[in-house]
Parts: C-alpha cells; structure tokens; sequence
C-alpha cells in the first residue's frame, strides 16, 4: 500500500509508517530508503546503471521534501533540515557522477536525523550521531 502513495501524502494506518503525528515525513523516509536499495541491488549488476532512474527518484522525493519544510519550525530547526536534505542530496551527486554507490551509506544515519529533527527532536541529533554525518 505504502508503494502507491506519493511524497507528501499521508498514511492512515495505525502503527504503520506514517501514523505518528500524521504526519508526512515518515513516506519520504520511506521513499528515499525504497529508492536507495534499489540502487544498491542494481549496483553490482552488470547492466548499466544510467541514469539511475531509482537515484532520480529519491533526488525528487528529497528536493520536493525540501521545498515543503513547515513554515512554523524555529530557524535553527529548518536550518538543520535543510542541511540534512541538502547532505544526502550531496551523496546522491557523488553517486550519480563517481558511480559510486560507496557514498549512500551514509545515507541511512541522515535519514535517521531527518525523521528526529521532524518529530521535534533536531537537538539529538548532535552528538555522536552528528560525527556520523560527518563530510570526513
């Protein structure tokens, strides 16, 4: 059920992806991850990977997220989303242009700061979970 639903919709299931809040977020979570195994899959396959339709796919969902950020967060708040959106935005980029797929990795721990921040919990995501963010 969840395949067929787009960024930006909502899911009523109760304890399903989605339910906390009603919230959004939780979808483009998904999506993101959905599209992100399919690259890996296909990555040691001997097909071509151009143009990485799945990567295509979660740059949209990410980029569209990005545009749609709540308007009543704090500024710190957005700020942080925005940085986290524009961070795995990077690691797409690198895998497009290296075709390595070694740079979405990281890409699971961003989500995982993304989904705190939209749940209201932006400050946890410092830490030791901010040095796995890490550029480095």
């Amino acid at each position: 059920m969840l395949n067929h639903l787009q960024a930006g919709e909502r899911y009523e299931g109760a304890g399903e992806i989605g339910s906390r809040n009603n919230d959004a977020l939780p979808l483009f979570i998904f999506g993101v991850e959905q599209s992100l195994r399919r690259v890996r899959t296909r990555a040691g396959c001997a097909v071509a990977l151009e143009p990485w339709p799945e990567l295509a796919h979660a740059e949209r969902i990410v980029q569209h997220q990005l545009l749609q950020l709540p308007e009543n967060w704090t500024r710190e708040r957005q700020s942080l989303a925005d940085r986290l959106c524009r961070l795995l935005l990077l690691r797409f980029a690198h895998t497009r242009i290296f075709a390595d797929t070694s740079a979405l990795e990281q890409c699971p721990a961003i989500l995982l700061a993304l989904s705190r921040v939209w749940w209201g919990e932006g400050m946890a995501v410092r830490g030791q979970d901010a040095e796995a963010l890490s550029l480095g």
